[in-house]
C-alpha cells in the first residue's frame, strides 16, 4: 500500500495569507511509514480533520526555508515524539532548516531538534538510503532554482515505486529532465498558469515541457497559486494531460493518490480504533 494524501494544495504568498487552500504539504503513506512533506500552515488541522492521528507520523521532509513549507514542523515534531515526551522520529531537511546559512537563522529550534531520534541534512545532489522501522527507502535531493540556495526537490524510491517532487523551482532542463525521468508519480509545484518572468517557480508551460521530457506515469499539480485557484485547476490539468499524454491531476486538499489503482479522489477518513491520547498521561 503506497498512497499520497494532500494536506494542502495552495502555494504562493497570496494564498498563504488568504488560505483559499491549505498550505499543509502532503503525506507519503506506505505500509508502515507516514512521512509529512513540507508541513506549512494547515498540516496539523488537516491531519485531525482527516482522522489521521498526528502522533502516528514517523518523520518529516522539509525542502527549504520558506514559511509555507515549514511552519507547522515544530507542531508535528511534538506529535511524532509523543507530545514531546519521547525522542522519536526523523527529519530530512535542507541545511537552511537545521543549520541556517549566511545571515539566515536556522528554522527548527534546538528544543524541537532534540526531540527527534534521527536528523539528516541533505544537500542538492546528495542521496541517502534510510532504514526506518525496518523499511528501506532511498531519497536523492534534486537541485532547485529558488531563493533558498540549500533547498531541494527530491526523488524517493519506496515500495518499488519512484515518487518525485519538484519543490519550488524554476525549470532546470539539464537537471530536471534527467533526474525526474520515468518516475511513477511527479508532484509538480505549479504556481502559475503561464510564464510571467518571475523567477523561482514553475508555470503550466514549464510543466508541459517537463512532462514531455520525463514521461512520468502520472503527475499531480500542487502548490497552486492564486491565479490558478481562482480559475479552474482541473481544466488546466486536463489541458496539460492532452498536450503531454501524461495522466495529470490538480491537487485538492484532502485528496488521495493510490499508486495501485492510479486514482486520485477525496480521502474518506476511517474511525480511529483507539485515540492516542488515551496512551499518555495528560496534563
Amino acid at each position: 500500500m503506497l498512497k499520497i494524501i494532500f494536506l494542502g494544495s495552495g502555494g504562493g504568498r497570496f494564498n498563504l495569507i488568504k488560505q483559499i487552500r491549505s498550505s499543509g504539504g502532503f503525506l507519503i503513506w506506505s505500509d508502515n511509514l507516514k512521512i509529512s512533506t513540507d508541513p506549512g500552515p494547515g498540516a496539523l488541522s488537516k491531519l485531525n480533520e482527516l482522522k489521521i492521528d498526528p502522533t502516528s507520523l514517523d518523520g518529516l521532509i522539509i525542502t527549504h526555508n520558506h514559511i509555507d513549507h515549514y511552519l507547522e514542523a515544530p507542531l508535528l515534531i511534538e506529535a511524532i515524539s509523543n507530545f514531546a515526551l519521547e525522542k522519536k522520529g526523523f527529519l530530512i531537511a535542507s541545511s537552511s532548516i537545521v543549520e541556517g546559512y549566511d545571515k539566515e537563522d536556522k528554522i527548527i529550534s534546538n528544543y524541537h531538534l532534540s526531540k527527534l531520534e534521527k536528523i539528516f541534512v541533505l544537500k542538492p545532489n546528495q542521496s541517502k538510503t534510510l532504514n526506518i522501522k525496518n523499511k528501506n527507502f532511498f531519497i536523492k535531493a534534486i537541485p532547485t532554482n529558488h531563493e533558498d540556495p540549500t533547498g531541494f526537490g527530491f526523488v524517493m524510491e519506496i515500495e518499488n515505486k519512484k515518487i518525485a517532487c519538484t519543490s519550488d523551482t524554476s525549470l532546470l532542463p539539464q537537471t530536471h529532465f534527467v533526474e525526474f525521468a520515468n518516475v511513477d508519480l511527479l508532484i509538480a509545484n505549479c504556481l502559475k498558469p503561464f510564464n510571467d518572468n518571475y523567477p523561482g517557480h514553475l508555470s503550466a508551460s514549464d510543466v508541459i515541457q517537463l512532462l514531455k521530457a520525463t514521461k512520468p506515469k502520472a503527475c499531480i499539480l500542487s502548490h497552486l497559486g492564486l491565479r490558478i485557484l481562482t480559475s479552474n485547476p482541473a481544466l488546466l490539468a486536463s489541458k496539460i494531460e492532452r498536450e503531454t499524454s501524461t495522466k495529470t491531476f490538480a491537487a485538492a486538499d484532502g485528496y488521495i493518490y493510490d499508486f495501485e489503482t492510479q486514482t486520485f479522489k477525496k480521502y474518506v477518513p476511517k474511525k480511529r480504533s483507539k485515540d492516542s491520547t488515551n496512551q499518555t498521561t495528560l496534563f
